[in-house]
């Protein structure tokens, strides 16, 4: 008889242990790092036969499906348990750590005047990139500015790997300056500062002493990279070929955005010849 007993006791015992070793919880990623509104798969593994599965979420929620899905409501690190019952009504469990990291939530402010596009988030960590049209930009700033017409798209992106899009559309021949103002004149379509022959040495403006308000000049190569920008621009020392650090740029082709109030916005190319 007491054979009997010890012999069910080590029985028991080895069964016990053989379940709780065979639990397992796996995700469907390797690393149960989420972000804010994904949805988690949860797949119970374990090996041993059981009857009933019963999962809490750690964040007050629970089910009792053997493959569960959840979406957090929450930013946090959880610990999620399985509880596993068998036909014997004994009961064994094994937990896992989900964190759900910060989602970023990017608009974009389009600034009609100087012809920019800013992303802005709430968090400060976050990194940009661009498109136009769906294809990608070198540009990695908040701040872009668009030279033509098109669709423009941002990413943006935290440490954790979350991340936002917007797009927007933007019509260059939609003018929100009326038809009647008058013209920003630029006289000269080629720079040769190089010559030093007083003539063609700055990009100049006609009639700019007249004007009633600021003058904003930008300057971008064939890339699309700003290379020189002034809010207050004045002929008497403007853009003359380099950039605002005063380091002389290659020569080619450059466009050019000039603005101020009142006035139709004036865009076009100007050579740089060295």
């Amino acid at each position: 008889m007491k054979k009997s007993f010890y012999f069910i006791l080590i029985f028991l015992i080895f069964s016990t242990l053989t379940k709780s070793y065979s639990q397992e919880i796996t995700t469907d990623k390797e690393v149960s790092t989420y972000c804010f509104g994904d949805s988690v798969i949860f797949t119970n593994t374990s090996s041993v036969n059981f009857v009933a599965s019963h999962w809490r979420f750690g964040d007050g929620k629970d089910t009792w499906r053997e493959n569960p899905v959840h979406i957090y409501q929450e930013t946090n690190s959880f610990e999620v348990w399985l509880i596993l019952t068998f036909s014997d009504a004994s009961k064994d469990s094994t937990s896992i750590v989900i964190t759900i990291n910060t989602t970023p939530s990017v608009t974009l402010i389009n600034d009609v005047f100087f012809q920019s596009l800013t992303a802005s988030t709430a968090e400060t960590d976050n990194e940009f990139l661009w498109y136009i049209n769906s294809e990608v930009t070198s540009e990695t700033d908040s701040l872009i500015y668009y030279l033509e017409s098109g669709t423009y798209s941002v990413i943006a992106s935290n440490p954790y790997n979350c991340s936002d899009s917007v797009s927007v559309n933007i019509d260059l021949n939609d003018s929100p300056i009326p038809e009647d103002s008058l013209n920003i004149v630029v006289k000269n379509n080629i720079l040769t500062p190089d010559n030093a022959d007083g003539a063609n040495d700055i990009l100049f403006i006609s009639g700019l002493v007249s004007y009633q308000s600021a003058v904003f000049v930008a300057i971008f190569n064939k890339w699309g990279q700003k290379v020189y920008e002034n809010n207050d621009y004045t002929n008497l020392g403007g853009f003359e070929g380099k950039n605002n650090s005063g380091q002389a740029l290659d020569a080619g082709t450059y466009y050019y955005i000039i603005k101020t109030v009142g006035r139709k916005t004036a865009t076009g190319y100007v050579d740089l010849i060295r």
